[in-house]
């Protein structure tokens, strides 16, 4: 009998806690929709118009800021980056605090905005997401300001259609076209290694750092970028969380800095014309179940090289 009843319990438990989610994710629809957010194609236009340098947060620095702000720390990390109370504190003060030419860029998922054109797992990720960190999150972010896509870096993976595609990274690539680029990133990235992705810049130079744990050495990669870069330059970080603060940093000493993401993983799946999200050979993806980061042979890629920090 009192198997029985527990049976009942969990089948009850099953039906209703779907419609109980599903309640508390519509019980925030105004507010979502009342955040200022620039759509991905907007965020390229924004970012090829002006000087601006741009943090972006996910799910990801979500996760560590809360757990700073609101003082349920812990240290299980996201992965590739174990769990640091300055970590959070920095991403923190970099969410709630406006900077001059700086911009903060915020997932479009978690408001909401763009479900219809997601793929189903990738919806149903982003509702979760939004029922764990949006009541947070619009207590943290400022009503009056206007923030960008962070999700404009992902174009391809999550969405059902994929026909615009090509347009989009022709539109991206303007970023940078014409400009001197410094390249920071993780010793395994090998951000635009191997594709035509910065074909639009005048030049390409590379500072390599950990593949994990990087914001241990946010010092050194940031002097690193200041003793590398001028006014002219400009700096694509693809650095998990730290390139969330690199940016803001960097915008302060007048460096344009750009938190870049996955663009170039984005496109590598493209290229293949893949639905799931497989290892890329040569590069490391941290999505992917398993990495392909053997050695690589490009001249170019090495002399792009100027400082390791590893």
């Amino acid at each position: 009998m009192f198997s029985q009843i527990t049976k009942i319990k969990a089948f009850v438990k099953s039906l209703l806690l779907p419609v109980y989610y599903r309640y508390l994710y519509t019980s925030t629809l105004l507010r979502r929709y009342s955040i200022k957010l620039l759509s991905s194609r907007q965020t390229i236009d924004y970012l090829i118009n002006s000087k601006c340098s741009l943090s972006r947060f996910g799910d990801g620095e979500f996760r560590l800021a809360m757990a700073y702000s609101t003082g349920r720390e812990n240290n299980e990390g996201i992965g590739f980056q174990e769990y640091d109370p300055v970590l959070g504190k920095r991403l923190y003060e970099i969410l709630t605090t406006p900077r001059k030419n700086h911009k903060i860029g915020l997932p479009s998922p978690i408001f909401g905005r763009i479900n219809k054109l997601l793929k189903p797992v990738a919806r149903d990720y982003w509702k979760n997401q939004a029922l764990k960190y949006f009541d947070w999150l619009y207590k943290a972010v400022d009503k009056d300001t206007v923030y960008l896509d962070s999700f404009f870096s992902r174009f391809y993976m999550d969405y059902k259609n994929h026909s615009k595609c090509e347009e989009y990274i022709r539109a991206l690539s303007k970023i940078w076209m014409g400009c001197d680029l410094i390249v920071v990133e993780g010793e395994l990235t090998r951000f635009g290694v191997g594709n035509d992705l910065f074909e639009s810049a005048s030049s390409v130079r590379r500072i390599i750092c950990p593949a994990k744990n990087a914001f241990s050495r946010l010092e050194d990669i940031e002097n690193a970028i200041i003793e590398s870069a001028d006014a002219e330059s400009l700096v694509l970080v693809a650095l998990g969380p730290t390139a969330t603060i690199i940016a803001a940093d960097m915008s302060a000493c007048g460096i344009r800095t750009i938190d870049i993401g996955h663009i170039d993983i984005e496109y590598e799946w493209m290229r293949l014309g893949v639905e799931t999200k497989v290892p890329v050979a040569g590069k490391y993806v941290n999505e992917a179940r398993v990495a392909d980061t053997g050695v690589i042979s490009d001249e170019d890629y090495s002399r792009q090289i100027i400082t390791r920090i590893l």
